[in-house]
C-alpha cells in the first residue's frame, strides 16, 4: 500500500500540539477518535476517527471507514506524518490539517521530500481544496466516495 509522507520540521518540540487540541483541529465535530500512544511522550502517535460510531451509515462495512494517521518523531526536529494514499477525502483533510496545525505551533516548516521546505501559510494554499473543506462537506464527500467504491467492489 502506498502513502502519502508530510515531514513538518519543528523549532521546538516543547511546543507541540496537546492530543486533544490536534484531535479538535483534524475532526471538528466527531467525537470519536481513537488514538495509541502519545506524540510528546512516546515519539509517536496514530489516530483515527471511528466514523461507525459518530455516524451509524457507516457501519454497513463502507470501504475505509477506519483510517489511521501515523505521526512519527523521526530525527531531533521532525514529525513524520503518513497515510494510505487511497484514504477518503475526510481523512486526507484531517491529515493535512493536522500537519499544518503542527508547523503553526512549532513554528515550523511542511515538506513532501525532506529537500524543499515550505511555510504552513504555503502549504495550506497548496492543500486548499481539502483545508478549506467544512468537516460535514468532507465527511458527505467520503460517504459518497466510499459507497460509490463499495458499489464497484460489489460488481466485480
Amino acid at each position: 500500500m502506498r502513502h502519502i509522507n508530510l515531514f513538518v520540521y519543528c523549532t521546538d518540540f516543547k511546543l507541540l500540539p496537546t492530543l486533544d487540541s490536534l484531535k479538535k483541529v483534524m475532526w471538528d465535530g466527531a467525537k470519536s477518535i481513537s488514538h495509541s500512544f502519545d506524540l510528546k511522550r512516546f515519539d509517536n502517535l496514530m489516530l483515527s476517527w471511528d466514523k461507525w460510531i459518530d455516524d451509524n451509515r457507516w457501519s454497513s462495512n463502507l470501504r475505509k471507514s477506519f483510517e489511521h494517521i501515523n505521526f512519527e518523531i523521526i530525527d531531533e526536529n521532525i514529525v513524520l506524518i503518513d497515510i494510505e494514499d487511497d484514504a477518503l477525502f475526510v481523512d486526507k483533510r484531517a491529515f493535512y490539517c493536522g500537519a499544518i496545525f503542527i508547523s503553526d505551533n512549532t513554528n515550523g516548516k511542511i515538506s513532501e521530500d525532506k529537500l524543499v521546505w515550505i511555510t504552513p501559510q504555503e502549504f495550506t494554499e497548496k492543500v486548499s481544496n481539502f483545508v478549506n473543506c467544512s468537516f460535514k462537506e468532507a465527511v458527505e464527500l467520503s460517504y459518497k466516495e466510499a459507497k460509490t467504491y463499495s458499489a464497484k467492489r460489489g460488481k466485480s
